[in-house]
């Protein structure tokens, strides 16, 4: 059964892994964790900013130590809740890429390391001092070698066929052909490619976006449908801890997966659970 909780996510976690519906059976978590900017979020407007009369979400305020102790925690709690070979994504920027990539080869091992996988994107804003910081990192790590990943789910159009010389199959089917080492390659020409792990092709949510609920920080639903669609199987049982507006709960149903989603905060539970029985 999908469920959506309000608790502190650490101690959720821990209270779960007594409970053997749970303990061991999570196939995929995702997390987008607060980037300890020192700011406050709220809830209300499309952009997530603060105006008159919204109500706050979260305060992601943290000295650097409690940060990197938070992280621990986390990851700690998760792990006794995971499948041998499930997968772990965690969206965070460069603030703090170097404290949860240490947490996670204390937690997992640095053979746990999959991808680092960069969202790279163009929004408005510019930087005086430096180069503007326009991308956010997502770490993959597995906890087990047996791990699960489908490029063919989550295929893009191949830009690397575009060189290839056209032609016609034995089957009479288009396709694209390149010789390599004195040997012919074929490939369907409408056949994608896998993505690379540099990620351009999704586009962060606009103050407009009809996709918008109102939740600050709120991520795209195609970033999640990839990450789920390729890292996961039908039926398979997705983990957020931090669900926010709950767009990776909303791709897990999508694409048949069950799911628990997790946040300390109640707007975030209204808005998600809102979205919810909206959209499916």
């Amino acid at each position: 059964m999908n469920r959506l909780v309000l608790a502190d996510n650490v101690t959720w976690m821990r209270e779960a892994a007594e409970d053997p519906d749970i303990a061991g059976q999570v196939d995929l978590a995702y997390m987008d964790p607060p980037f300890n900017t020192g700011g406050v979020f709220y809830v209300g407007t499309a952009s997530g900013g603060r105006a008159r009369g919204e109500r706050e979400a979260y305060r992601d305020v943290r000295k650097p130590p409690e940060y990197a102790v938070f992280a621990r925690q986390v990851l700690t709690a998760m792990k006794p809740l995971l499948a041998v070979n499930a997968s772990v994504f965690v969206h965070i920027d460069a603030r703090t890429l170097h404290v949860w990539r240490t947490a996670l080869d204390e937690v997992f091992g640095p053979k746990g390391f999959v991808n680092e996988i960069i969202w790279a994107y163009r929004t408005g804003g510019v930087a005086r001092r430096r180069y503007p910081a326009k991308h956010d990192t997502i770490l993959w790590y597995a906890n087990g070698p047996g791990y699960v990943f489908h490029p063919e789910a989550v295929a893009v159009p191949s830009e690397r066929r575009n060189h290839m010389r056209r032609a016609v199959s034995a089957d009479g089917s288009a396709v694209r052909t390149i010789r390599s080492n004195g040997k012919v390659y074929e490939y369907p020409e409408d056949a994608g490619a896998c993505p690379t792990d540099v990620w351009t092709d999704i586009s962060p949510l606009n103050q407009r976006d009809p996709e918008r609920v109102g939740y600050a920080t709120q991520k795209p639903l195609a970033l999640l449908t990839r990450i789920i669609a390729g890292s996961s199987e039908p039926g398979d049982l997705v983990l957020d801890p931090f669900c926010g507006s709950g767009t990776t709960l909303v791709a897990a149903q999508r694409l048949g997966r069950r799911w628990i989603g997790v946040d300390s905060s109640p707007e975030a539970i209204r808005i998600a659970e809102n979205r919810i029985r909206i959209k499916n």
